[in-house]
């Protein structure tokens, strides 16, 4: 810039009038040149208007998108701030050619335009470069977006799946604390319902304690029978057949004795001498044992090896009636003989 300053120092007015066909080639130079600066600056607007329209429009789609921009811009203006000095000493330079126009002036001027042309050219090529190289950032940022895209519905799928999943199971466990709570109010019925019971339980047996005593105090057995708990037991001084000491028995408001406990047997084989006939027959069927008032034999206490009916010697013959002996060392004493054979009997009530 300095060397122009100094080229126009140099420039010295002849003094002669210019001629008119100088004149009017300067006046085509001149409106020739401020066409093309005009022209140059018009492009490189429109050029940076584009620029910056491409980059607030895309401003989103990437940072280097927009380091691109930023820098372009600032050449951009940079070469709109020279665009205008240049204008303007082209302007200045004009109204000297006014005075005097050498050739060295119009090549300096045809330099400028041809760099012009050059700068216009240069962000003309960064114009294309920038939008190729958006176009292929927009085609990958649309590849990731649809991967994305596609990602994004399968998770939602597969979290509205495990949503349908939770509520279902949700459900369930609102069934199962229902049931449950229902069980345990259940549980808690019943097991207050059982304390209860279990209350009355031994209160009534308390109570049957208590009147089983006072029963035994008040309860008495006739004068030659023996009394066990709340029952009175006759043996007879005489023997006869089976048959017999059912009948006195009967006769006496009693019955051949029915054992049903263990610690009946157990009194029986205290107070017996002898064997002594029971309440206990199979006459009617062989080997259905029943006792005298028809109820079928469910305790027994047969001695080992009985009964045997005879052992089927035929001078014994059938054995179809029992017999209680005194304690032998162990509670097992039955023995089945013929009904006919001539024993004591023993006869049983309930005390008065």
């Amino acid at each position: 810039m300095e060397e122009i300053y100094a080229n126009v120092d140099y420039v010295k007015p002849v003094g002669l009038r210019p001629s008119t066909n100088q004149t009017s080639r300067s006046g085509s130079d001149r409106r020739f040149l401020g066409a093309v600066v005009l022209l140059l600056g018009l492009l490189s607007f429109v050029l940076l208007a584009g620029l910056i329209g491409l980059g607030v429009h895309h401003r989103d789609s990437a940072a280097e998108l927009l380091a691109v921009r930023e820098n372009l811009t600032e050449r951009l203006q940079a070469s709109e701030n020279k665009t205008s000095s240049l204008s303007r000493e082209i302007e200045r330079l004009q109204t000297l050619s006014n005075r005097g126009r050498s050739g060295s002036d119009r090549r300096f001027l045809g330099a400028v335009v041809l760099l012009l042309g050059l700068l216009s050219f240069v962000l003309l090529a960064g114009l294309i470069g920038l939008g190729v190289h958006h176009r292929d950032s927009a085609a990958e940022l649309l590849a990731v977006r649809e991967n994305l895209t596609e990602r994004l519905q399968a998770s939602e799928n597969k979290t509205s799946s495990l949503s349908r999943e939770i509520e279902r199971l949700q459900t369930l466990s609102n069934r199962d604390r229902d049931s449950a709570a229902e069980h345990l109010a259940v549980r808690e019925n019943l097991t207050e319902r059982l304390q209860a019971s279990e209350n009355k339980t031994s209160s009534l047996s308390r109570e049957i304690e208590r009147l089983q005593t006072l029963s035994n105090r008040v309860k008495t057995c006739p004068d030659g029978w023996k009394r066990f708990e709340s029952t009175c037991y006759l043996v007879s001084v005489e023997t006869a057949s089976w048959e017999r000491g059912w009948q006195d028995c009967t006769s006496r408001g009693a019955d051949l004795v029915i054992v049903d406990r263990a610690e009946e047997q157990t009194f029986l084989t205290i107070i017996l001498e002898q064997d002594t006939w029971i309440g206990l027959t199979d006459r009617d069927q062989e080997g259905s044992w029943k006792w005298s008032d028809g109820t079928p034999l469910t305790l027994a206490f047969w001695r080992t090896g009985q009964p045997d009916n005879g052992g089927g010697h035929p001078q014994i013959g059938e054995e179809d009636c029992a017999t209680s002996s005194p304690y032998r060392g162990t509670g097992k004493n039955w023995n089945d003989l013929p009904c006919d054979a001539s024993k004591p009997w023993i006869c049983e009530k309930n005390a008065n």
